[in-house]
């Protein structure tokens, strides 16, 4: 029986794997499967669910959820299928890691794999039905195809993707997840290309598809690329035949196509060479880059030729014909790929550097560890011998011997604390940091002195001094470059350094490590006593890199495990960067990416010219970091990790601190950088009225205007504008009935609509070749115009401030002319400044806009726009001057200026009413109170119900005056008269119907022009 069982079990487990096997096979026939047709090199495989990697093999079956790794030098070209029909092709480049997200066959074949980086080529040929799908995902995007033959790769720095069609049309949605918007599709036609990044602005892409650039497509092809691309021939040139005969169609029909430039019989013509030419044109690219040794690729082609309809002739194969448009576009595309490849680069070697920081900081804390494991196991060794010896003793013998021990660990004691001599005379400290410019070449001081030695200004702040010579006494400055390291340098090779080290009793040791770079690694040195000097050995040249750990003690003793951490780096024999040799030693851009081109003159200044948007330059570290900058004279505050200057109109002075990567060498570069005072695209403009010339003006922030004298109804105003080459664009007023122009290439003449005094604004839109837009704003003043706002009582100024615990809002109160005030409770020093609704009180033609606005406090300008942060107030006067400018000049002679008076705290004594008496016409009195935003409040008693008048007297500062006209004409005042007692008293009668309140304000200014308004109202009596 055991042994019938035993062989039932054999034939199962024999039966098993054929029984799976057959069960894959059968299943095979209802689902699809990736087979692996051919393979070279290293290929792995992930079946899905699992963990363990299987090594690829000819016909092996690749189903849903697996993953599929190419490795270096390998490729693989795979074969997919349903059942027993083949469809799909897919030929995979070294490098190279994909998912099989789905495969399905049924009603509708289902085809997605999805790229991790790397490169393959697709011959898609599964798509029979709407239905059907076969879709590339890469980490930046989603591309769906429909009969294409089109290579897709993953940049493995940037992580950007790259598809270039060479037949059919591929579908691409971008997958930013960072931003919430919707991407636009991006459809790429055969013979172009797309590059889809991580930006959030997907809508960009559109306008991003290019001709295929040969040269970069081939970046990442193997030579099973190469093959395959040769056996597709025939169907993408069977597939672009289709798609020329469909574009001639809707051209004979009028139809163009501004993605392709298809406009003419001869954009047809130029395109269809093109294409016919594309696999041949992909070849000899693949002789300049070497992929396919020339007779290896000559083999490949003699054996294609007789298959082929339209046979290859590399000899005779004219270039890709590009138009200017495209050229340029193509160079643009791929400065911005360089840029963000060589940003991503720098980006992961700081991630390396970081990284080895922190392997670097733990093997020094294993390390400590390791040490203070073995000291307590040495400690505890010699406790157990002593005790055990100890235990041998006889009682007398055991009381000498402690008294003995208690001696000697006292002696020790002694010594340590003591303050030691220095095995050498010091000549000081190592000084500080200098541009890593002193080391190797200071003289040391030939006769000791017995001073003590200076503090250096850069050392770890545990140490009371420390000094580093060579081996031929140079001694060096160290540079601190973070908050624990330290970097220092030789001219000339030494093969040691002798570093004297002081400390206090605050430190019980010093130790330095060799962190693995030291040509001779040496086991740990050790200060143990203040003053000591060890030798450390260096390697020939470079740098050299070593632990520095500080013992921290605790009452003169070892605190047993408190210490601090710091990094010293020697660069042995370097002199640092040649500064003067370096022709581009930073890169400059500017708006999307635009770089910023310079050149060296014989003074060693970089001179360069920028257009006029770019008044903002950003710095893209190329081998160096920068460390300060100052432009036109003042230093610049900037974010460090991306820095960037602001520049003005015309020529602008501005010098970059750099340092190496180190961070330790540095030096001052100075650029010269001429800002354009014309839009870019505009060669030359002017202004004429009635043929007399105006000049077009530019304001330090680049805004532009112009002022023009009083026209007549028959006075023609004329602007002309010549635009360059490759330009475009339009003029467009800001009046609405009044249609836009459009400007094109050349002299163009535009009469502008002016019809009298007043500011006109004009909208001007130029556009390059790759249609990206620049606006500029022309603003005119007509005339001697005047801006008004008849509404300036109506306020519309407001100050938010937090004050008592409580959020408050604060209108100021118009004082006449062009004044208003605020008054603000002792404690407030800040808040925000609104004033949206004043702004919309002045009568013009057009709109106001942010930049039309000024505040300035103490002549320095707050902010611009319809609001602005108030900081700092003090108690007292605080003067803020609103400018008003549609011209944006911001000057007196072209602004409305409004003085804005916020006192805070007590009212100044100029301004504060001395007296105010208030008193019905039967001489019964009212008594007023003072209280917030300098309102005087009373209440009539019930004897003053039938009162027909209401006076007030008061009396101001000397000096101080009542803006009569201010208070005489608002309603119900009868008289404003300034009384015979003194220059400063005055009478108001006020008219009173025996009911309801009083209110009405006055106005006081001082002799230095200051202006406060005081609200006065009596309420009815109580009843």
């Amino acid at each position: 029986m055991k042994k019938l069982v035993a062989y039932a079990l054999g034939v199962l487990l024999v039966a098993l794997p054929l029984l799976g096997v057959l069960a894959q096979e059968a299943s095979a026939a209802s689902s699809r499967v990736a087979v692996v047709k051919e393979l070279k090199g290293t290929v792995k495989v992930k079946k899905s669910g699992g963990s363990k990697e299987f090594t690829a093999f000819a016909k092996m079956s690749l189903n849903e959820g697996d993953i599929l790794t190419v490795g270096a030098g390998g490729s693989a070209v795979l074969q997919f299928a349903n059942g027993s029909s083949e469809d799909d092709q897919m030929a995979v480049s070294a490098n190279t890691t994909l998912t099989f997200s789905k495969l399905k066959e049924g009603k509708n074949t289902v085809t997605k794999v999805s790229v991790q980086n790397g490169s393959v080529w697709s011959t898609v040929k599964s798509i029979k039905s709407a239905n059907d799908e076969f879709t590339l995902e890469t980490p930046t995007a989603i591309m769906g195809v429909r009969g294409t033959n089109l290579l897709a790769s993953v940049n493995p720095v940037t992580g950007d993707s790259k598809f270039i069609i060479a037949s059919g049309v591929g579908q691409i949605v971008p997958t930013n997840k960072r931003t919430n918007a919707t991407p636009p599709d991006v459809l790429v036609f055969p013979g172009q290309q797309i590059t889809i990044d991580d930006r959030n602005q997907t809508d960009e892409f559109p306008d991003e598809v290019i001709p295929a650039d040969l040269s970069s497509f081939l970046n990442n092809a193997s030579p099973a690329i190469i093959a395959a691309i040769l056996q597709s021939k025939n169907a993408i040139d069977q597939e672009n035949e289709e798609f020329i005969n469909k574009k001639k169609k809707e051209l004979e029909d009028g139809q163009t196509d501004s993605s392709l430039e298809l406009n003419t019989v001869d954009d047809l013509n130029r395109i269809t060479q093109n294409l016919n030419n594309l696999v041949a044109n992909i070849l000899q690219e693949v002789l300049k880059s070497q992929i396919i040794a020339q007779a290896e690729l000559q083999k490949l082609i003699d054996e294609a030729n007789p298959t082929l309809k339209n046979k290859i002739d590399l000899a005779n194969t004219p270039p890709p014909a590009l138009t200017e448009l495209e050229k340029r576009k193509q160079e643009l595309l791929k400065q911005k790929e360089e840029a963000r490849l060589e940003a991503a680069k720098k980006q992961k070697e700081a991630d390396l550097l970081r990284q080895l920081d922190e392997i670097m900081k733990r093997v020094a804390e294993e390390k400590k560890k390791q040490e203070e494991a073995n000291r307590k196991a040495l400690e505890e060794k010699k406790n157990k011998a002593k005790e055990e010896y100890v235990n041998k003793l006889a009682e007398a013998e055991k009381k000498r011997f402690e008294e003995e021990s208690k001696k000697r660990e006292q002696e020790l004691k002694d010594r340590t604390t003591m303050p030691s001599v220095a095995p050498s005379p010091t000549t000081g400290g190592g000084g500080g940091g200098s541009s890593g410019g002193g080391g190797g070449n200071q003289t040391p001081t030939p006769t000791p002195t017995p001073t003590p030695t200076p503090v250096p200004a850069a050392k770890p702040e545990e140490l009371t001094g420390w000094k580093t010579t060579t081996d031929s006494n140079q001694e060096l400055t160290w540079k601190m470059t973070d908050s624990s390291t330290f970097i220092t340098h030789t001219v000339q090779a030494a093969a040691s350094v002798s570093l004297q080290i002081q400390f206090d009793s605050n430190v019980s040791e010093v130790r330095i490590d060799d962190l693995g770079q030291s040509q001779s690694p040496f086991e740990t040195i050790k200060w143990t006593a203040s003053g000591q000097t060890q030798s450390i050995p260096l390697r020939d040249h470079g740098m050299n890199a070593f632990m520095l750990t500080v013992v921290h003690a605790e009452g003169g003793q070892p605190s047993g495990g408190s210490y601090s951490t710091y990094y010293l780096k020697v660069l042995n024999g370097e002199s640092g960067p040649n500064w003067e040799e370096e022709n581009d030693p930073l890169e400059l851009r500017y708006g999307e990416m635009q770089q910023v081109g310079y050149e060296r003159n014989a003074s060693g200044v970089f001179e360069a010219t920028v257009p006029l948007t770019a008044r903002e330059i950003s710095v893209s570290y190329g081998n160096y970091l920068v460390e300060e900058a100052v432009v036109n004279g003042s230093p610049v505050e900037f974010d460090v990790e991306f820095p960037k200057v602001q520049l003005h109109v015309g020529t602008n002075t501005v010098k970059f601190l750099v340092t190496d990567q180190l961070g330790y060498f540095t030096h001052w570069y100075t650029f010269h950088i001429e800002v354009e005072a014309l839009p870019e695209g505009v060669e030359a403009w002017s202004l004429l009225v009635n043929n007399q010339s105006y000049q077009i003006q530019l304001t330090p922030d680049g805004e532009f205007y112009a002022v023009l004298p009083s026209v007549q109804a028959n006075d023609v105003v004329q602007l002309t504008i010549q635009i360059g080459d490759g330009y475009g664009g339009t003029l467009d007023p800001y009046a609405v009935e009044v249609q836009e122009t459009e400007l094109n290439p050349g002299t163009n003449t535009v009469n502008l609509e002016v019809y009298g005094d007043d500011y006109y604004r004009y909208d001007i839109r130029i556009t390059d070749e790759f249609e990206m837009s620049t606006w500029v704003q022309l603003t005119l003043k007509v005339g001697e115009v005047l801006l008004v706002n008849d509404q300036l009582n109506s306020g519309g100024i407001d100050f938010n401030y937090y004050s008592n615990e409580q959020y408050k809002t604060h209108s100021l109160i118009y004082t006449g002319d062009t004044s208003y005030i605020a008054s603000l409770p002792v404690d407030v020093t800040s808040g925000w400044l609104s004033f949206y609704e004043f702004l919309g009180n002045f009568d013009l033609d057009f709109e106001f806009e942010y930049a039309d606005f000024r505040i300035e406090w103490n002549g320095q300008v707050l902010g611009e726009g319809q609001g602005s942060e108030v900081n700092g107030l003090q108690p007292g006067v605080n003067l803020l001057k609103l400018y008003v400018d549609p011209l944006r000049v911001f000057e007196p002679n072209t602004s409305a200026v409004f003085d804005l008076y916020f006192y805070v705290g007590e009212i100044p004594g100029s301004l504060a009413l001395q007296a105010i008496t208030v008193n019905d016409e039967n001489f019964n009195p009212i008594e007023m109170t003072l209280g917030e935003f300098l309102r005087y409040t009373g209440q009539f008693h019930q004897e003053s119900l039938d009162a027909q008048i209401v006076n007030i007297d008061f009396q101001t500062a000397p000096g101080t005056r009542l803006i009569e006209d201010w208070t005489s004409t608002q309603p119900n005042v009868i008289s404003v008269v300034q009384t015979t007692e003194s220059a400063e008293s005055y009478k108001i009668k006020y008219q009173y119907n025996g009911q309801g309140s009083v209110s009405f304000s006055i106005v006081l200014e001082d002799s230095e022009g200051k202006r406060i308004n005081y609200e006065i109202m009596i309420t009815p009596p109580t009843i």
